[in-house]
């Protein structure tokens, strides 16, 4: 298993990427490729969002980049994507949607938004070397932006008992059992209080490795029990 962070697209970065009518993001993580792909698991956040060129690209503060970002993801290995972070939000439920769509029949698991409360609930166990393991993926922040009334589905917004709900429905079905936390402070070295009250939290639960992201810096790796806390890649 290998983790990186936020894959978070300005414009200079998909300015630079445009050939033609489209966009080529290969040779930007050609020099990772070879380290990334010789892993089974490779985690990322994929924190803009997918929307899709037909909505218009844009940048901060509210993000939409072109499907190409994922096919380079994709292309060089990544296989475990969290789609839950402070951006989910940016460019409204069409871009989500668009995400979902692209990310739907792709060889990568996803988690953190989902297209129903169906396949919210409907947590995915997936097998490698003969270790079942899952994904859950939340984020504490979405910028002041809310998800639309009734439709919650389409970001897992942490909440505690919400978090305990999906752990406790999937705890005993799986050996390895990951969370991605987008949460504490944009460039602050050190964890929040918040961060070490839901990592302790998380711990109780029974998870073994929790991914954070965020914060953009990266911040202390600890061990609370037996569950591996990454604050922030």
């Amino acid at each position: 298993l290998v983790m990186v962070g936020d894959g978070l697209i300005h414009g200079a970065v998909y300015s630079d990427a445009k050939e033609g009518n489209s966009y080529n993001f290969y040779k930007m993580l050609s020099e990772m490729k070879p380290i990334i792909s010789s892993y089974d698991l490779a985690f990322y956040n994929q924190e803009s969002i997918l929307g899709g060129s037909e909505l218009g690209l844009s940048s901060y503060p509210r993000f939409n980049s072109p499907y190409e970002v994922g096919d380079a993801f994709l292309d060089a290995g990544f296989n475990l994507v969290s789609l839950a972070n402070n951006h989910t939000l940016d460019r409204g439920e069409v871009a989500i949607r668009n995400s979902l769509n692209y990310w739907k029949n792709k060889d990568a698991y996803t988690a953190g938004s989902y297209e129903s409360d169906d396949t919210r609930n409907r947590i995915l166990i997936k097998e490698k070397n003969g270790i079942r393991y899952a994904l859950l993926a939340y984020t504490c922040w979405t910028n002041g932006l809310n998800v639309p009334n009734g439709k919650a589905y389409l970001l897992n917004r942490y909440d505690d008992e919400l978090v305990k709900k999906d752990i406790e429905s999937v705890r005993d079905k799986v050996d390895l059992l990951m969370v991605s936390m987008h949460f504490g402070d944009e460039y602050s070295l050190t964890p929040s209080s918040e961060q070490k009250r839901i990592a302790n939290y998380l711990s109780d639960l029974g998870v073994d490795i929790i991914i954070g992201h965020h914060p953009h810096v990266v911040q202390p790796i600890d061990f609370i029990n037996n569950t591996l806390v990454i604050y922030s890649l």
